[in-house]
């Protein structure tokens, strides 16, 4: 990996912004900026040691996992990274984004500017609009993956990151982060520390990047398939949408369906049947799809949500 200077430390250190939640040191990262060019020197040598080492401190680094509400109801865990590893992840960033900028899908959503979850949904919706009105058809089959961050194993996310070219280090180092103790707090109070040996933590900087370096080959294989099918990604919620209205679109969907089922399963990745399942625009589609719906074990629905917006 570069070299790091004290200024790309104090740097990224002054990103951070005031109102940003800390972890198990109460230390927010923009107060270390404030130290000594001796005390940052200091710390970027340690932060370079690890990374030669590819270890963490023991005993040193817990992650806080912290509740947020869900809309529909329950809680949804979110990891606060110690500060020692989220200054490490921000001076890191420029390395990891040259990936992704050498590296971007069209088909991958929820991240960068105008790809939002929002944005995804609007664009399948006025996709489907435009097909119905122009008097050709849309089928969308949608495929909620249980638990994403949480089932990432870590020898197949190395793998794939080492086909791809992302740097190995970085990743390394990320999945070391991810093997750090963890507790959860919650009404002030904390659960007795666990270890996971799977998953990222969700709330990493980094988090959605290794998902997305992850289903890379998987994405590209689907849409290889037909230049009619269009594949949106958005965390755990992934669909495929294919437009037209004969035979062929709905074998189509099917063999970019199947195909990606079938890379997902060897990634292992769970697809979550209870909240996956297809939309049509018209019965006529219906029709043509159902049979190739119950082989790969999805039902027909009159809409799906998508991180809690509706598809039709």
């Amino acid at each position: 990996l570069p070299e790091l200077s004290i200024e790309d430390m104090r740097a990224a250190l002054r990103t951070f912004p005031w109102a940003t939640a800390v972890g198990q040191s109460g230390i927010h990262p923009r107060s270390i900026a404030t130290i000594s060019d001796a005390g940052i020197e200091t710390m970027t040598a340690l932060l370079t040691k690890c990374e030669d080492l590819v270890e963490w401190p023991a005993e040193r680094i817990v992650t806080t996992l912290a509740r947020l509400p869900k809309p529909e109801g329950g809680a949804r865990l979110i990891g606060l990274m110690h500060t020692l590893l989220r200054a490490w992840g921000r001076a890191r960033r420029p390395v990891s984004s040259r990936w992704e900028d050498a590296n971007k899908a069209k088909e991958v959503w929820g991240v960068g500017k105008g790809r939002s979850s929002s944005n995804a949904a609007f664009s399948h919706n006025l996709m489907a609009e435009l097909a119905h009105w122009l008097g050709s058809g849309s089928a969308t089959v949608m495929l909620d993956l249980w638990k994403a961050f949480e089932t990432v194993a870590p020898m197949v996310l190395l793998r794939e990151a080492e086909v791809l070219g992302y740097p190995m280090r970085l990743m390394a180092m990320l999945l070391k982060a991810y093997r750090q103790p963890r507790a959860i707090k919650a009404f002030g109070s904390f659960s007795k520390m666990v270890v996971a040996h799977q998953g990222n933590v969700a709330g990493c900087s980094r988090d959605t990047t290794a998902l997305v370096v992850l289903m890379t080959r998987a994405i590209k294989r689907a849409a290889s398939i037909s230049p009619e099918i269009e594949i949106r990604l958005v965390v755990g919620d992934n669909t495929l949408q294919a437009t037209g209205k004969d035979q062929q679109t709905a074998k189509e969907l099917y063999q970019a369906t199947e195909s990606y089922m079938s890379d997902l399963e060897e990634l292992k990745m769970v697809v979550q049947p209870a909240k996956s399942g297809y939309v049509a625009t018209s019965a006529a589609l219906v029709k043509l799809f159902e049979p190739y719906a119950q082989r790969l074990g999805i039902t027909r629905r009159r809409a799906l949500r998508n991180l809690g917006h509706e598809l039709h």
